[in-house]
């Protein structure tokens, strides 16, 4: 790997360190609930292992999705020691149940994209992703009298001591309960929560598919079914394992190419910035496929879109963008559309290297067209490029 991903591997442990340190030196602090700091710094310390094995792994760490995996464990690290740096002026329980839920998302898209890593490496993954899921908080439990607190919540995820109380007992069984039901769930129940459970077993479906069950029931279909009915997250979800799918595999692609689901993806380009980003990431890796490239061009809105992001703050996205509208470019009428939409490098391509008829063409367009003083100069500029 070369210096910039050693720095990341660096960085990414800091952070980590930085966070454990400080819960832990908050656990000490008898203003605040010992159990949970504690079990958070329990839970942050285990990333470690985990993130050295991941980004040591360069086979691993080229795949796009791996690396979107890593980086928003690497966020959600940060975002965890600075919500326990505020600690003191309120209670983070909430906060932190969301982190520590956000992290196992982020590992969960992880262990999908790495299906080829190692079983000792897919193993600690996995483990360390079913911990995080089954985390719960009980803010009714009080393990010792405090006088700033009028309850204090505890972690459950598994047994507990048997000092603990009983209501606590209980819980952490039910939970293993809860766990044994999600790793006996077989296929056709996976299928069955995709296709009609509610936002959160939908949630939890996604986080359990297994690749060798894509082409066994068609799993993708049903993932572009759910992608304009689910949540924001869910859809981010989705789109990133589509990604994940649709990478160097034509058979995956080829079902991702109707109509409905380019404007499905379409529609997701207007979100909000990260499920924008995959998307466009997901229409260029689709790009390569002639059909795709008509339709997309088709489809009300698409260009105008590609040209916002494609002059936006976001690197990636502005970059895909770029390359999608070149691999459109290939369209005479995707080449008038970007133009209306400010966007002229096709046009003067055309215009300096197209055929005859094609330079007539896009002459007579340009000569039609109300353009802006803005317009006029960007043109101009590209003209002379």
């Amino acid at each position: 790997m070369d210096n910039s991903d050693s720095r990341s591997i660096s960085e990414i442990e800091s952070e980590q360190q930085a966070s454990t340190e400080e819960v832990v030196s908050l656990a000490k602090n008898p203003e605040f609930d010992r159990d949970i700091l504690t079990e958070f710094a329990v839970i942050l310390d285990k990333f470690k292992p985990v993130l050295v094995a991941i980004t040591a792994n360069e086979k691993l760490m080229d795949r796009l999705p791996v690396k979107k995996g890593v980086e928003s464990i690497e966020k959600e690290l940060t975002r965890a020691q600075k919500l326990i740096q505020g600690a003191y002026s309120r209670s983070p329980i909430k906060e932190i149940e969301v982190v520590t839920q956000e992290l196992g998302r982020s590992l969960g898209l992880v262990l999908f994209a790495s299906i080829d890593a190692s079983t000792e490496v897919k193993q600690h993954i996995a483990e360390l992703h079913r911990e995080l899921m089954n985390v719960k908080f009980d803010i009714s439990f009080t393990p010792s009298p405090s006088p700033s607190l009028s309850s204090s919540p505890c972690v459950i995820h598994g047994p507990r001591p048997s000092k603990e109380s009983g209501l606590v007992s209980e819980q952490g069984s039910s939970i293993n309960e809860i766990e044994e039901e999600k790793i006996s769930l077989g296929i056709d129940d996976v299928v069955f929560q995709l296709r009609y459970g509610n936002d959160e077993e939908f949630r939890l479906a996604l986080l359990v598919i297994d690749k060798e069950w894509i082409h066994e029931e068609d799993i993708i279909p049903i993932l572009l079914n759910r992608l304009g009915s689910s949540k924001p997250h869910n859809r981010l979800t989705i789109i990133q394992i589509l990604r994940v799918l649709a990478l160097d595999n034509d058979e995956n692609k080829e079902k991702m190419t109707d109509v409905v689901c380019l404007s499905g993806l379409v529609k997701s380009l207007a979100r909000d910035a990260d499920e924008g980003r995959e998307a466009v990431g997901l229409l260029l890796e689709l790009s390569n496929i002639s059909a795709v490239r008509r339709r997309i061009g088709r489809i009300q809105g698409c260009i105008v879109m590609l040209v916002t992001m494609l002059n936006g703050d976001d690197p990636i996205s502005s970059h895909d963008s770029a390359k999608l509208l070149i691999a459109l470019s290939s369209n005479t009428q995707n080449v008038l559309h970007m133009a209306e939409a400010g966007y002229f490098k096709p046009l003067v391509h055309c215009l300096k290297e197209g055929s005859d008829m094609s330079k007539i063409l896009m002459a007579t367009a340009v000569s039609r067209m109300e353009l802006t003083d803005q317009c006029r100069a960007s043109l101009g500029e590209d003209g002379g490029s």
